[in-house]
């Protein structure tokens, strides 16, 4: 464990690919109810696709409320949902999990990819736990 955390810090490439903009401050979008409680984000909320072992989020630096959940319904328009509730958490949340950030500008400049996850299905569910634990819950005022 401590070699990996070593490996971790020495490696400053991983640490700043996806953090190039100085953002600090990352988006988990929440479209479906069953991913959060009344006060927090499930771990969930926080597992990676199976089929590549990546997470979606977003970062939420320097932006408005309401140009977060526009940007969240911007990312659930091709499954036809609106982001009903967030996950806000600190890049060294990531880091701390010993997970990765990877930018990719070619779904939005402000998306990354939380990677780095292991295959076991549960040590994810720990680290999905972590970051939930470690994330403050945000859910999306009725329209009236």
């Amino acid at each position: 464990l401590f070699g990996a955390s070593q490996k971790r810090l020495s490696d400053s490439d991983s640490r700043t690919e996806g953090d190039q903009h100085g953002y600090s401050t990352l988006s988990r979008f929440v479209f479906e109810r069953r991913h959060f409680s009344r006060d927090r984000a499930k771990p969930s909320a926080f597992l990676p696709s199976p089929k590549d072992l990546e997470l979606s989020a977003f970062w939420i630096d320097a932006l408005l409320d309401v140009e977060i959940w526009n940007l969240g319904d911007w990312a659930g328009k091709p499954r036809g949902k609106a982001s009903i509730a967030r996950a806000d958490f600190d890049k060294v949340v990531v880091y701390d999990a010993n997970l990765d950030l990877g930018p990719d500008p070619e779904t939005h400049s402000r998306h990354v990819v939380i990677r780095g996850w292991p295959a076991e299905k549960d040590e994810q569910k720990a680290l999905a736990l972590e970051l939930s634990a470690r994330s403050k819950l945000r859910v999306r005022d009725p329209v009236d």
